[in-house]
């Protein structure tokens, strides 16, 4: 059985989800789900969407957040 946790990228800053994500593989988890925060996330809960809504307020440049994901999976492959 696998560990899979949730990392709300970007909240509530980049820098800290990729902190965060070091520290769930040092806490042995086996996959992380990394959302990519949307201006309109009309599917997710209201949780969710609010910390999606702190995270554009921080930063607002996608290539951003897809360069932070590029260095998660790097550094914790």
């Amino acid at each position: 059985m696998n560990l899979i946790c949730y990392l709300s990228n970007g909240y509530p800053t980049i820098e800290s989800s990729k902190e965060m994500a070091l520290r769930y593989v040092d806490a042995g988890c086996d996959i992380i789900e990394i959302d990519f925060p949307a201006h309109d996330p009309y599917l997710e809960s209201e949780y969710i969407a609010g910390r999606m809504a702190a995270a554009l307020e921080a930063c607002s440049d996608y290539t951003a957040y897809m360069d932070g994901m590029a260095e998660m999976k790097k550094t914790s492959a």
